[in-house]
């Protein structure tokens, strides 16, 4: 997740609150040691607020970490249609 991290890093801008929360949940459990799998991944994303799935660095730090995770876009994509 870090190398996605940098990637979308700009030095110009403040982080979205969306970008912080998922950085923040995932990188706890990954310094723990864990996994982050399908379950823990739709539970972050159960405590976004709806407008941050229209922020774009938001929606595109979610992209990579379905990418880091091995989240089937499918799923995410379900998962969108079932919470609008």
């Amino acid at each position: 997740i870090q190398h996605f991290t940098h990637l979308l890093a700009d030095p110009n801008r403040e982080p979205e609150r969306g970008e912080v929360y998922l950085s923040q949940c995932f990188r706890h459990v990954l310094a723990a040691g864990l996994a982050v799998d399908k379950c823990y991944f739709f539970r972050v994303l159960r405590n976004l607020q709806r407008e941050d799935f229209q922020k774009v660095f938001t929606v595109n730090f979610l992209a990579a970490c379905c990418d880091a995770f091995s989240i089937p876009v499918r799923d995410y994509m379900d998962y969108l249609k079932i919470h609008d």
